[in-house]
């Protein structure tokens, strides 16, 4: 299952989650896909992690699968995503990156 969609079920449907990917054929697979009503939507963002990140917003939860491996300079783009992050923001990364706004406490805060 795709991780955005796994995040979007935990974050529920009073929350967001943006899902981040260079491919253009990873993301249209992605969109592709139906979404369940009872899971947060989901905004599809295509970013290079490595470079200059589009202006997202600010985030309860940072989730990456596979992704620090693949960066050119690791400590900088985590340099770069703790401006997204609220204070208190989770964020096991791993490849492909999912930021979340979520209502469901203590895990995650609502979106202000």
């Amino acid at each position: 299952m795709d991780l955005s969609r796994v995040m979007a079920a935990l974050v529920g449907p009073g929350g967001e989650v943006v899902g981040i990917d260079r491919s253009e054929g990873a993301l249209a697979s992605a969109l592709a896909a139906p979404l369940d009503s009872e899971i947060a939507p989901i905004r599809y963002r295509s970013a290079d992690l490595s470079g200059e990140l589009p202006d997202l917003g600010q985030f309860d939860a940072i989730v990456g699968r596979r992704v620090l491996m693949y960066l050119p300079n690791a400590a900088a783009t985590l340099n770069q995503l703790a401006q997204l992050a609220k204070p208190g923001t989770v964020s096991p990364a791993r490849k492909r990156l999912i930021l979340a706004h979520s209502p469901i406490a203590s895990m995650w805060s609502a979106r202000q």
